[in-house]
């Protein structure tokens, strides 16, 4: 699920989506966290980076000048990802969503701008959203995660909890294992309705895709919830059919799962 991807804009700003786009996810490699070290800088300069190709660099500062984004929410996007070289580990609920707010919410700001609906409203309220399908995209990828090396929960909550690694790699769903998801489900859900304000503030396009990806997001969490938490027997993800039945509901104004 890749919320207000290229293709659900309107084909005048498609090709920015994408330069953005493009950029975002040129920074979601192991080997790029090695390299950042005054690239920050670089970028803040529109600057030629070396973890990325150029290309993909330029097409988003152009991005940034046409449209006057604020091109310091792509150097903030080079910050998170320093935290992606593997291991990749949070120390804490803190150090998490620092990064996914560099990482995830600094991308959503500059698409935001980039549908010409930045105020200080919108942005609280697409900040909480990014980290909500961040957060629930890491939930239900958690056996995918780790077999990258990849952890998306703070070590000082599995401490909490009485959990290892060991038993998250093995799927043991304990009860200390069940109650650390538990607390993630509680944050991702706060994040969820801390999002709602954007149903009121967003207009057009953008306000019926953020209903949309709101529905699933929210689907996506009631199947695990529902599987108590058994994120490893088989993938938590949405079917083509069961998405289209989904729009149905939104079209007609229902918001329940069964």
């Amino acid at each position: 699920m890749a919320p207000f991807a290229p293709d659900d804009w309107p084909q005048a700003v498609r090709p920015a989506a994408k330069a953005l786009w493009d950029f975002h996810t040129a920074l979601d490699m192991p080997e790029t966290g090695a390299a950042i070290p005054g690239e920050i800088e670089r970028c803040r300069a529109f600057k030629r980076l070396r973890i990325m190709p150029a290309d993909i660099a330029e097409r988003a500062y152009a991005v940034c000048r046409t449209h006057k984004l604020d091109g310091d929410l792509l150097a903030d996007q080079i910050r998170a990802a320093a935290c992606l070289t593997v291991p990749v580990r949070f120390e804490s609920a803190v150090q998490l969503l620092g990064f996914v707010r560099d990482r995830c919410g600094s991308h959503a700001q500059l698409l935001l701008q980039l549908a010409g609906q930045h105020d200080r409203f919108r942005v609280a309220g697409v900040q909480e959203f990014a980290k909500a399908l961040f957060l629930t995209q890491r939930l239900c990828g958690l056996a995918e995660d780790l077999a990258r090396d990849r952890l998306f929960l703070p070590q000082s909550e599995l401490a909490q909890y009485g959990v290892s690694e060991h038993q998250l790699l093995q799927g043991e769903l304990t009860e200390g294992v069940s109650r650390l998801l538990w607390k993630q489900v509680v944050r991702i859900r706060d994040a969820y309705g801390a999002s709602q304000r954007l149903n009121l503030y967003l207009t057009g396009w953008p306000r019926r895709r953020f209903k949309r990806y709101y529905m699933e997001g929210l689907y996506l969490l009631s199947v695990a919830e529902k599987r108590q938490f058994d994120v490893w027997s088989k993938p938590v993800a949405l079917s083509g059919a069961r998405r289209l039945q989904l729009r149905w509901q939104l079209a007609l104004g229902k918001t329940t799962f069964k």
